[in-house]
């Protein structure tokens, strides 16, 4: 196996250790005539292509060394322009300086000088100003332009102080001094007075608009904060200019602000109830219906049997959502009446405005808690109204609802939110007229006990018209005359009736049934039949 590799590097021209005559012997042996020649022409025809490559190759490279060398020689001779450049910017350089040296050396010796001079001339400008005073002073008053006036003779009149013991410089005191007491008798105490209250009204316009601008109710103390810090920098202003009174103001401001505050807090109450309420009646109508299963004794009677624990379910499901409605209800009112409260905190400026913490309590009182409820009464009323005879299928439960809440509402709590607000906001205190009479409880009540038999009334009708739906059903979907239908199709309607009925009965047992009502009645094939 070496031998044959041997041979075979012998014979391979690209290899070092190939051999020409073994080479030449070998294809004398394994060729004839004809493969000799052809295998010399391609010989020929190779070294030639490498002689022509060759050549080539010399060509380029000799090229390339010219173009190296020339680009070497330009190279050189750039830097040596670069070099006397550089030898010439030096020696200007130091000529630079030199002359710079010289320079400072000739001004540091009037440098004093000239910084005396300046301070000089600029004596002589003020001078020149204070000297021009009374001209300009009578020519801002000529141009009724008082505020320029008046700045112009503030800026020079520590200077006038100074100077007004010189021969000289008295005079143009004594003149400036007469003008400005000119400006003075034309603007009189009043007509300051009447430009203050102009500005000021300027101001309670823009902090109206700030404040009405808030639309924040959850949190009302930075609203609170903000409103003492502008009403006690107010107060610092009534020192100043006691021609003005800053008091109906400041009360103006406060009780516009707090007005605002107490429709943001109703409007925002109206809105987690509203939340609550849609939220309840999406989980409604998602769940589950009830499913009744029924047996028959040998007697034929009906009977619901395993619908207890349905039942139990959807009594239990309603009464959570009654409870997480009403829930809603008392809390969105009860932290209203909390936020509310802080503008009656005692370290408060603005608490001690007269009467203010009388009306405020009273505008909380109708507005929160009696303005929350005739919100919702208006709701619910506009959700009944506005259901057309396609929509009211359905909707018999969210009735019950409404009339349970609203039962609570009048019987439970009501009163107690009444309470609540008359002793947080201390209005059993107060001696209010008639313009701020506190809405008695009977009038809430009253409106509650209308729209409760209103609901029931409009309860009553569409779950009559669903039944008479079903009823009707079963009377013509069968030809009764002719007895052609078999007891089976006729029970399974039937009980279809049952089943619906028994179904109201589970949601009024569950939402309006006495609180000492533990447990309501199983319908009965009996109590079915009457």
């Amino acid at each position: 196996m070496s031998f044959s590799t041997s041979s075979k590097s012998t014979l391979d021209i690209n290899s070092s250790n190939f051999d020409p005559e073994y080479y030449v012997q070998d294809l004398l042996r394994k060729k004839g005539l004809e493969e000799l020649v052809a295998v010399e022409q391609d010989m020929v025809n190779n070294v030639r292509r490498l002689d022509s490559e060759m050549q080539s190759l010399v060509y380029e490279n000799y090229s390339k060394f010219l173009n190296a060398t020339s680009t070497v020689k330009d190279m050189q001779n750039r830097l040596t322009d670069a070099h006397s450049e550089m030898n010439s910017l030096s020696s200007r350089m130091n000529k630079i300086t030199d002359l710079s040296d010289s320079l400072t050396e000739k001004f540091a010796k009037n440098c004093e000088r000239v910084k005396k001079l300046n301070e000089a001339r600029d004596s002589v400008k003020r001078l020149e100003f204070l000297i021009k005073a009374p001209q300009i002073l009578q020519t801002c008053v000529e141009q009724n332009d008082f505020s320029k006036a008046v700045n112009t003779f503030v800026s020079i009149q520590p200077k006038l102080e100074k100077l007004k013991n010189l021969p000289s410089m008295a005079g143009i005191a004594s003149d400036s001094e007469k003008i400005m007491e000119g400006v003075k008798k034309q603007h009189s105490r009043a007509e300051f007075a009447h430009l203050l209250e102009r500005v000021m009204t300027i101001f309670e316009q823009i902090v109206d608009k700030r404040f009405s601008n808030e639309s924040n109710s959850v949190d009302c103390s930075l609203f609170v904060k903000s409103l003492d810090r502008i009403c006690r920098k107010i107060s610092v202003l009534a020192r100043l200019s006691p021609d003005f009174s800053f008091t109906r103001m400041n009360s103006s401001i406060v009780h516009r602000a707090a007005k605002h505050q107490i429709i943001l807090c109703r409007q925002f109450v109206g809105e987690t109830i509203q939340k609550a309420i849609n939220e309840a009646f999406t989980k409604l109508n998602n769940s589950t219906p009830i499913a009744f299963s029924s047996s028959h004794s040998d007697k034929g009677q009906f009977y619901s049997s395993g619908a207890n624990n349905n039942n139990n379910a959807r009594k239990t499901l309603l009464r959570e959502l009654l409870d997480k409605i009403e829930h809603c209800v008392l809390h969105s009112i009860k932290s209203a009446l909390a936020s509310l409260l802080m503008f009656t905190a005692t370290d408060i400026i603005f608490s001690s405005i007269p009467h203010f913490t009388a009306i405020f309590g009273f505008d909380v009182h109708e507005q929160i808690v009696i303005g929350s409820i005739q919100d919702l009464t208006t709701n619910i009323n506009l959700r009944i109204d506005s259901l057309t005879e396609n929509e009211e299928e359905g909707k018999g439960t969210e009735l019950l609802i409404f009339c349970a809440l609203l039962r609570n509402l009048r019987l439970k709590h009501l009163e107690y939110l009444l309470e609540l607000a008359q002793q947080q906001y201390r209005l059993n205190d107060f001696h209010f007229s008639n313009q701020y009479k506190l809405t008695n409880i009977e009038t809430p009540t009253s409106q509650l006990q209308q729209l409760i038999e209103k609901l029931l009334r409009k309860y009553i009708h569409v779950e009559s018209l669903s039944l008479s739906k079903i009823a009707n059903k079963c009377i013509f979907t069968f030809e009764w005359a002719e007895c052609s239908e078999t007891p089976q199709r006729v029970r399974t309607l039937i009980k279809h009736l049952v089943r619906s009925v028994a179904e109201k009965d589970v949601d009024v047992a569950a939402l309006l049934e006495n609180d000492s009502f533990t447990a309501s009645k199983e319908r009965t094939p009996e109590s079915s039949h009457g």
